[in-house]
């Protein structure tokens, strides 16, 4: 579930009526790993200039809301070798398709630079307390604490000369480790990977960990 709130919402983001550009992703676009009704939560993203010269960016961020689709128009100056983060508002008036909220960053520097575009969204739990990032990163703290006991306590009191013990072992270890890279990939918007790593679970489970499949 950690993964899939992360992973849905950012494949509905690439699929959401934002303006399509054909240009690489910038990897700074963050969006709040989860939200509340009662939340009011920042979009940001940074903006690198390598060069020995201020740079100027032309940025021009896209908003999902329940009617039409927000936009704000920016030029930003980065002095030379210096990184400037961005940082837009968006609350319960963003959200859309009853469930969440979508950004989408374009930017344009100089010429010696590539355009970039990048969308991310976030889920919206409709519950009457604040602090979505709050209860999603307590929730990952309490989620790893059990899965790496109740991995310990499986292998401490499991027959280890049981038939086909050390392959059942082998599988827990291969899923535990899957899990981690799809929380992980979700937390940094890599949303394709997480759903990879949803699907590789549930195989895995289903086919070399329910007992009786054989």
């Amino acid at each position: 579930m950690l993964i899939l709130i992360r992973a849905l919402p950012g494949l509905e983001a690439s699929m959401y009526g934002f303006v399509r550009y054909d240009y690489p992703s910038n990897p700074t676009l963050s969006c709040p790993l989860l939200m509340t009704w009662l939340d009011r939560e920042s979009v940001t993203i940074k903006l690198k200039n390598p060069l020995e010269r201020t740079l100027t960016y032309y940025v021009k961020a896209e908003f999902s809301t329940n009617q039409i689709i927000k936009k704000v128009e920016q030029r930003i100056e980065v002095p030379p070798r210096e990184i400037k983060t961005i940082t837009w508002e968006v609350d319960k008036e963003n959200i859309d398709l009853k469930y969440f909220i979508f950004a989408n960053v374009f930017t344009s520097p100089s010429a010696a630079l590539k355009m970039t575009a990048t969308n991310c969204g976030t889920l919206v739990l409709k519950i009457p307390i604040a602090g979505g990032t709050k209860l999603f990163l307590a929730t990952l703290v309490l989620v790893g604490l059990f899965l790496g006991v109740g991995l310990w306590l499986w292998l401490r009191h499991s027959e280890k000369s049981a038939p086909g013990m050390r392959a059942q072992a082998g599988w827990m270890l291969f899923v535990s480790v899957v899990v981690v890279i799809g929380v992980i990939s979700g937390i940094f918007n890599w949303w394709f990977l997480g759903i990879v790593t949803v699907l590789l679970t549930i195989l895995t489970v289903s086919v070399f960990l329910i007992p009786g499949k054989f």
